[in-house]
């Protein structure tokens, strides 16, 4: 999550090229549960919500500050973590898919879930650290959301996107029952479905504000 002095810069110019100047999708997928891509979702909807036009969070947990775990695996060395990578891989795919066959090992493998240097892992992990994401940050985002959430996701209690859409000023919730945190793997027609549905659909214009009566001031 930008922190620091950069975060604190105008970064507009640099979206608007990335978006061509019209305002885009933002598409965040809870990874690991650690929530790091939405709440750079949130970052962009919440500073430039003339640059985003909606936001789509999959699985991505509850409207609460990003803080590192100080117990966590992901804080032993690089090496140690190298020699744990096959663990870690058999772990995710126990409790990332709600079921463990020869189809979800090939999609784990597919999707290089972990071809990632325990370097750059480790790094990663240890740097979750967003304490202005709180209730009243996400509560703020004035763009539609819509939250896709898998009912057996391990990682991520649907209880937290339920906070979620209650805090958020527009939210839609969809919880896909095949699911689990890797919804999008698992069940990849139905997320485009809503996804493209949700693409379609436009809020309904606000009425205009009727000015004071004529001779009036």
């Amino acid at each position: 999550m930008p922190i620091g002095p950069l975060a604190r810069t105008d970064k507009r110019p640099v979206l608007k090229m990335a978006a061509g100047g019209q305002a885009r999708l933002v598409i965040g997928r809870g990874a690991l549960s650690v929530g790091r891509r939405v709440s750079f979702c949130t970052f962009l909807a919440h500073e430039y919500p003339e640059l985003v036009h909606k936001v789509i969070m999959v699985n991505g947990g509850g409207p609460t500050a990003l803080e590192p775990s100080l117990c966590s695996i992901f804080n032993m060395p690089p090496c140690v973590l190298r020699c744990l990578s096959p663990c870690l891989a058999w772990s995710f795919l126990k409790a990332g898919f709600a079921r463990q066959g020869a189809k979800e090992k090939q999609l784990l493998k597919e999707g290089n879930a972990f071809n990632v240097s325990s370097f750059v892992l480790r790094a990663m992990m240890s740097g979750q650290y967003w304490p202005e994401g709180d209730e009243v940050y996400h509560a703020e985002l004035t763009v539609p959301v819509l939250l896709v959430h898998g009912m057996h996701d391990k990682f991520v209690p649907v209880e937290e996107d339920q906070r979620m859409a209650e805090i958020l000023l527009l939210a839609f919730l969809k919880v896909i029952d095949e699911g689990s945190h890797m919804v999008m793997l698992e069940c990849p027609e139905t997320v485009n479905t809503l996804l493209h549905e949700f693409l379609l659909w436009e809020p309904e214009p606000l009425p205009p504000e009727e000015g004071p009566p004529a001779g009036k001031k």
